[in-house]
């Protein structure tokens, strides 16, 4: 039997920028968000998702994807904005990934946008702006 995962242990090195940490975060959450169906536990796994993917690499960058694609499966009728703004990340990082030449990248934006509101496709072309723009 797997012991009991202890969250607590790594978020000093997963706030310190430690990016094995902020994974094995990311990780779990889903893992657990994904035997509980719980949205909450989705989304605070996709905190620590975005910072790995923010200092890492195409897989970090997946992982998310995955995390926010499942997070969004989770959200119900009311939180329909809450679902809109997931699919406008989903999209503007698949955009990113595909400006990167990655493969699958391609076929998901067609297939994600396709399945997006006007309102998530308009918002992931400020989100991608946004996670462009590096303040320099």
């Amino acid at each position: 039997m797997r012991a009991a995962f202890n969250p607590f242990r790594h978020l000093g090195a997963a706030a310190s920028g430690d990016i094995e940490a902020q994974r094995t975060l990311a990780e779990r959450g889903i893992e657990l968000a994904i035997a509980q169906g719980d949205l909450l536990t989705a989304m605070d796994s996709a905190v620590f998702a975005r910072l790995a993917a923010a200092q890492g690499s195409r897989d970090d960058k997946g992982r998310l994807l995955s995390i926010l694609a499942l997070a969004s499966s989770l959200t119900s009728e009311d939180e329909r904005d809450l679902r809109e703004s997931l699919a406008a990340e989903c999209l503007a990082l698949v955009s990113l990934l595909a400006d990167d030449g990655e493969e699958f990248a391609d076929q998901f934006l067609l297939s994600i946008a396709e399945h997006s509101s006007p309102t998530a496709v308009e918002l992931s072309k400020h989100l991608r702006a946004a996670m462009l723009d590096k303040g320099e």
